[in-house]
């Protein structure tokens, strides 16, 4: 009994190295690996599974709560690297910038806007321009009038491709840190 004990006891406590090494216990926010792939990459997933799919309702609720979610999801990412590293930069712009990804600058920019409505430098990306609606209307009055309004909304088009470019950016941060990836 004793040999077979320290058998089961040797193997539990290899598992739970293994699992300890990863980090696994730190819970979704506990890593930048875990952050990635236990928040980010799902909340980016959600987001082009919305947008591929046919809108329940004009206004496109779950689209926009997606493309919300993803890319503040992605710009969170930048603040967990900025902070769990050492850097040679005073502020996340400056780290930004030094990451070398243009598409993390813009969702920076398209989190910024759709986290606060309304900015103050007209030059910055304004909430209302991340999505915008549309009210189509036809009228037909040969017979008897006959008025048809339909309401859509259109999102911002550089959002899609940044948001491509930057979960590439973190996937492949992902693998080099782990070697691997979770989802």
């Amino acid at each position: 009994m004793d040999g077979k004990q320290s058998q089961i006891e040797a193997v539990v406590q290899s598992v739970l190295d293994e699992v300890a090494g990863k980090g696994l216990m730190a819970g979704a926010f506990g890593s930048l690996y875990n952050f990635l792939n236990l928040v980010v990459f799902y909340n980016v997933r959600e987001y082009f599974d919305a947008c591929e799919s046919e809108p329940a309702d004009s206004t496109r609720r779950a689209q926009s709560r997606a493309l919300f979610n993803a890319v503040v999801a992605l710009d969170s990412a930048a603040d967990y690297l900025f902070h769990a590293e050492q850097r040679q930069v005073p502020d996340t712009l400056a780290f930004l910038k030094n990451l070398n990804e243009p598409a993390l600058l813009e969702i920076r920019e398209i989190a910024n806007a759709v986290k606060h409505c309304v900015r103050r430098k007209p030059q910055h990306l304004q909430a209302a321009q991340v999505a915008r609606p549309n009210l189509h209307a036809v009228v037909d009055a040969t017979a008897e009038v006959n008025v048809q309004l339909r309401f859509s909304v259109q999102f911002f088009e550089a959002a899609r491709p940044n948001i491509e470019r930057a979960w590439q950016f973190w996937f492949d941060k992902a693998r080099e840190i782990e070697g691997g990836f979770a989802v």
